[in-house]
């Protein structure tokens, strides 16, 4: 197995992904091959972009504990 294919089998975590910068960051993981795993709080046309491009989003507040709970 060669480096590049190797690179796309990893995943990737980008919290906050509907922030600019969280946006841009998965969106570039996604190009170079790697499968990008995300969270966000409230949904938005970035999200839906990302979703559209194969990353895995998932809605989730990190703000307390019983909001990581409800995740895991």
């Amino acid at each position: 197995m060669t480096s590049k294919q190797q690179q796309k089998e990893v995943s990737k975590l980008s919290p906050a992904a509907a922030q600019r910068a969280g946006i841009h960051r998965a969106d570039q993981l996604l190009q170079q091959g790697c499968q990008a795993v995300v969270s966000y709080r409230e949904h938005s046309p970035g999200i839906a972009a990302l979703y559209r491009l194969g990353a895995h989003c998932t809605k989730a507040d990190f703000t307390s504990l019983a909001d990581i709970a409800r995740v895991c």
